[in-house]
């Protein structure tokens, strides 16, 4: 009964991680780029392409990480704390308003909107993480569209064990452990 007692103490006491949590972690991030050029010559190019981003970051640290990372001039993450819906951000070196949310690729986002000397730049944020998961240029001659196909954390963000339930569970298999030699003595005397 006690080495029941013992296996079912961690997951009792289970914990979700926060974001000022500092265990690492190693974030896979893979997007994919189409870029649509305009020329007098051949008409429309299209050009397709994938990206692998590794880093290794912990929730109280990936915004600083990933915002010291450019992908196509978007910082990969940004602090997304204060955010609120029609109110102006930065991203990156760019002024941004943010439109709106919905979800995007599985992901709820903030829609944001950037004017740019030669078009407007669209992209949309992660609201938990604040990791960019699309952005759309477009121009007179030139569309980029940019999407998050993947984001995976290794380990996965699952529940950890706290201190708390690893000693219960010793002290139950010691209990067990005390109780079996107490219990084998008793029998041979």
């Amino acid at each position: 009964m006690f080495l029941l007692l013992a296996l079912s103490m961690p997951f009792l006491f289970l914990v979700r991680p926060t974001p000022d949590d500092n265990t690492l972690r190693k974030l896979a991030l893979v997007y994919s780029c189409n870029e649509m050029t305009y020329t007098n010559q051949s008409g429309w190019t299209d050009q397709s392409s994938t990206d692998d981003f590794e880093y290794y970051v912990a929730l109280s640290n990936m915004e600083i990480i990933l915002g010291n990372q450019l992908y196509y001039s978007l910082p990969l993450g940004v602090p997304i704390e204060s955010w609120n819906a029609y109110s102006a951000v930065n991203i990156g070196s760019y002024g941004a308003t943010i439109m709106d949310s919905d979800n995007l690729n599985g992901y709820d986002v903030w829609l944001c909107m950037i004017s740019t000397e030669n078009g407007s730049l669209t992209a949309s944020y992660d609201r938990q993480f604040g990791v960019l998961v699309t952005g759309n240029w477009t121009e007179t001659n030139f569309q980029r569209i940019i999407n998050l196909q993947v984001m995976t954390f290794s380990p996965p963000l699952v529940p950890f064990v706290r201190n708390e339930g690893v000693l219960l569970a010793g002290i139950f298999v010691e209990l067990a452990v005390i109780i079996g030699l107490l219990a084998d003595r008793l029998k041979k005397s």
